[in-house]
């Protein structure tokens, strides 16, 4: 028991203090393609923002990252329309969405 702390009957392991956030992105149509697969999840601290987010996506899927940074994606977190400095928190999930077209 070298590794732990006893607060209130529970006990922690050092560990738990220094988890990371873990954030779920989710990738859309076309987007699914590039990635090679429809979610990923990145470990990035306590609170990111979507631009550095970005740049983790960027080293598995580049053009990706990219599009983010184009802002040639929708990007919501927690099903809500986000701009690259929206803070990013652990369990928070990142939707990724290509441009839509279309008409009558």
């Amino acid at each position: 028991m070298e590794n732990q702390v006893f607060l209130e009957k529970k006990v922690w392991e050092f560990d738990d203090f220094n988890k990371k956030a873990m954030i779920t992105v989710k990738y859309f149509a076309s987007l699914r393609s590039i990635a090679g697969k429809e979610e990923d999840q990145f470990n990035m601290g306590s609170e990111t923002t979507l631009k550095n987010l970005s740049h983790e996506i960027s080293k598995t899927a580049p053009k990706i990252g990219e599009m983010i940074l184009d802002k040639n994606v929708m990007v919501s977190v927690n099903l809500e329309v986000a701009s690259l400095d929206a803070i990013i928190r652990d369990g928070d999930e990142v939707a990724l969405l290509p441009p839509f077209s279309g008409g009558c």
